[in-house]
């Protein structure tokens, strides 16, 4: 698998996950070392090549401890027993990995979760269910995966519905074109070149739906495209291509049918813009993220308001919740933007105002979009705080805001902030809608 990255081309060695044997720590270091060798000197200090070694090493880390269900009847109880039985491997798997890593140049900037795997072989579907006594183990991730389909279970965001089993079921109703190529390896979903077409499954949750997302992925052509997006009973929702088990990865609350498909769409006032703005635009249009001003245009150097990004962030994050409920006075259920702000006030995304209000139609600040993006990757991806902010707001020849300066160093430090030439911050300007989708863009690509 490939990722471009500075103009060149980083080949992703996911053949080396293949050879990690359980509980062998050693197969595992070898593979992450593969993985370096893939990655140039200069590359070491690029955000997006820092993001798939950290992808990488989360992966290599949960193989060591792969629980191997392939002859079950495809009904697996996840509790505390089952996990208790891999988890000080993958912890003690995790923490190796990651230093290795940072021994070898790669700046890791987050905490790697201590994901446990169970395999349950080439099944066309299974039930998973899951005890309340998991909150009681040390794991962060649970993932239920096939040679074709997986799902991923936050344990952290299954804690408000776990007062009682959960039982989750994911059935394939279609398969690849070339159903029969055999498998590279039990272990990981990985695409055959010779494979094409789409996989549908219907996922069947827990009530209808929870309260926060899981991650479904469905495997993905072998060269995925930005355009490739999941969709949720035929409307694009949001995903992404995820290089390391190489699936199309998309978080969700909802039961229904998923599948894959290329969804392009293009605008035609995006000609003149960079080459990055561009592909964030078409990247995340084609998944549901965002809309154009008009079935053809998209206006990319108008404004956007606290409502479209409110609305935006839960949607990256799988977060938009038609049962979530606003307190802000000036926000009804008329308004176009409810579900958005109440799912965002529901995360603690974005903060309101003193006076009670949200202020969705005013026009969003660049500190009020950076220190929201900043929190996210905090809240829910675990990004470490850095020591010395200032090492990153100094970059700025202006003020950064005093409530804004922790989260708007973390936007700093992962490159979501769109760079002026002349060095100035400028906090309190507009955001275009076209800088907003290269922030967007860039915020995806680190939410995993």
């Amino acid at each position: 698998m490939y990722l471009e990255d500075r103009d060149e081309i980083i080949k992703v060695p996911v053949g080396l996950l293949f050879e990690i044997e359980e509980d062998d720590l050693e197969d595992a270091e070898k593979a992450v070392d593969g993985m370096l060798e893939r990655i140039k000197p200069e590359q070491r200090v690029s955000h997006t090549a820092i993001d798939v070694a950290t992808l990488f090493a989360e992966r290599a880390a949960s193989l060591t401890g792969v629980i191997n269900k392939k002859d079950s009847r495809g009904e697996i109880l996840i509790d505390a027993d089952l996990l208790h039985r891999v988890d000080s491997t993958v912890k003690q798997s995790g923490a190796t990995l990651r230093k290795q890593l940072e021994d070898n140049g790669i700046d890791v900037d987050r905490k790697l979760p201590k994901t446990v795997v169970i395999y349950v072989g080439n099944r066309r579907s299974f039930v998973a269910k899951v005890d309340p006594d998991v909150l009681t183990t040390d794991v962060d991730k649970v993932r239920v995966e096939t040679d074709r389909f997986a799902i991923t279970f936050k344990l952290e965001d299954l804690e408000q519905d776990l007062d009682k089993v959960l039982k989750f079921s994911v059935e394939e109703v279609s398969r690849y074109a070339n159903a029969n190529a055999e498998m590279a390896m039990p272990q990981a979903i990985v695409s055959s070149p010779a494979e094409t077409g789409s996989i549908t499954v219907k996922v069947t949750m827990p009530d209808g739906g929870i309260s926060n997302p899981i991650t479904l992925s469905l495997r993905a052509g072998y060269h995925a495209k930005l355009s490739e997006t999941m969709v949720l009973n035929d409307e694009p929702t949001p995903s992404k291509y995820n290089p390391v088990t190489v699936t199309i990865d998309g978080k969700t609350t909802s039961s229904g049918t998923y599948s894959t498909e290329t969804n392009e769409v293009d605008f035609t006032d995006i000609e003149d813009k960079s080459m990055e703005m561009q592909i964030a635009i078409k990247s995340l249009a084609s998944k549901g993220i965002l809309v154009g001003t008009s079935e053809t245009t998209f206006t990319p150097d108008g404004t956007i308001t606290r409502a479209e990004i409110a609305t935006l962030l839960v949607r990256v994050l799988g977060l938009y919740d038609e049962r979530a409920v606003s307190t802000y006075t000036d926000v009804t259920k008329a308004d176009w933007y409810y579900v958005g702000a109440a799912s965002c006030q529901k995360a603690k995304l974005m903060s309101g105002y003193g006076d009670d209000k949200f202020h969705g139609l005013d026009v969003i600040s660049k500190e009020q979009i950076f220190a929201a993006s900043g929190n996210v990757l905090i809240e829910y991806m675990d990004y470490e705080i850095p020591s010395n902010p200032d090492k990153y707001l100094n970059r700025f020849k202006d003020e950064v805001p005093s409530w804004g300066r922790i989260t708007i160093a973390v936007s700093t430090q992962e490159n979501l902030v769109v760079y002026r030439t002349d060095g100035l911050f400028l906090g309190t300007s507009n955001m275009t809608r076209g800088d907003a989708a290269i922030v967007i863009h860039r915020l995806l690509r680190r939410i995993w």
